[in-house]
């Protein structure tokens, strides 16, 4: 059995709830609560059944989906000899409401809903689990090497430069991911470069307020989103990439 108290809060719309009782059964109320609860809030084309009691899953996509064929299609914009082999979608609670949470700031900041673009990411080295799995800080760029600007999370417009840094599964084949990235209000630096950033910029009219993000290119063929916080960006899609 578990006790359950509910105490209002002075917060406007919030209820603390304690569980007492076994840690099991504990455990158990805890995360119906937390579905009850979270499930309202996470996109309604999830398989939660998928999820059950984990913090982050792999869901494999149909490839007669339509959110396979659109990954597939932006794959082949600049790589047309590629193969989408296999497309995995990312649930992570923690993650997804982190970026929420993070848009909702940057629309109370701007007074309007923050612009959101569909971008590549490619780990090199690292394991895709790192960035999508349970307890991960998302696109970690505190473990990255400095680029064009600065230390930052990069994202690519087109899928053939993250190609360059793919995580290398097996034989012929990589994996990359296409986020969803929160860009806002960036500045744009052309092909001009910066490697001392560690933020966004100042705005041109007030040095006290910065850009959201910096965009910029193309290098090597690809326009590139730069952000300075792990919360802007959500992994979407693991794609598994082949080519000849």
């Amino acid at each position: 059995d578990v006790a359950v108290r509910f105490t209002p809060s002075r917060a406007a719309g919030r209820v603390d709830v304690e569980l007492r009782g076994l840690r099991d059964n504990v455990h158990e109320m805890e995360m119906s609560v937390m579905n009850a609860v979270a499930g309202s809030d996470l996109p309604s084309h999830w398989d939660l059944a998928a999820m059950g009691d984990e913090k982050a899953v792999l869901v494999e996509l149909s490839r007669t989906s339509a959110e396979f064929r659109e990954a597939e299609a932006r794959v082949k914009e600049s790589t047309p000899d590629a193969t989408l082999v296999k497309a995995s979608r990312v649930q992570n609670r923690a993650l997804w409401f982190q970026f929420q949470q993070k848009k909702r700031a940057m629309m109370m900041e701007s007074g309007r809903s923050p612009e959101c673009i569909a971008a590549f990411h490619g780990t090199r080295a690292r394991d895709p689990e790192v960035i999508w799995g349970a307890g991960s800080q998302g696109f970690d760029f505190r473990v990255s090497s400095p680029g064009y600007y600065g230390t930052g999370a990069y994202f690519a417009h087109e899928a053939a430069y993250s190609w360059m840094y793919r995580y290398r599964a097996s034989g012929r084949t990589g994996l990359m991911f296409l986020a969803t990235v929160a860009v806002g209000d960036a500045k744009d630096y052309g092909t001009a470069t910066d490697v001392t950033l560690t933020r966004p910029p100042p705005r041109d009219d007030d040095s006290a307020a910065l850009f959201d993000s910096v965009v910029a290119g193309p290098h090597s063929g690809s326009r590139m989103h730069v952000i300075y916080n792990c919360s802007q960006a959500y992994p979407e899609l693991l794609l598994e990439i082949a080519k000849p």
